[in-house]
């Protein structure tokens, strides 16, 4: 997101990189709701940021350095999704940071 560079908030990202991925062409969904289950029962309701090709999580954030935690939220919705691939991506510093 060179284009927009640094200092704003998630929400502009995401909606930029909607509109990025969108472009090139990829099927891509924002704020896909799916249903955490526990006993049989649905406890909760987790919203992913994107997904793309129906096939990969991308979670943002706007944060000075991606941590430990934000990787167990994105294990957790993999799980809960049932999707293989995630992808952690923060805008919050001058230079993009991401882990997959």
């Amino acid at each position: 997101m060179n284009e927009l560079g640094a200092g704003f908030l998630e929400a502009v990202y995401k909606n930029a990189l909607f509109v990025a991925i969108k472009d090139k062409g990829l099927v891509i969904e924002a704020e896909k709701r799916f249903e955490v289950v526990f006993r049989g029962r649905k406890i909760g309701l987790y919203v992913a940021d994107l997904i793309v090709e129906e096939s990969v999580i991308v979670e943002l954030k706007c944060c000075d350095s991606l941590l430990g935690e934000h990787q167990a939220q994105l294990i957790n919705y993999l799980k809960v999704s049932g999707i293989l691939v995630g992808l952690l991506v923060n805008f919050g510093n001058r230079k993009v940071e991401f882990k997959r």
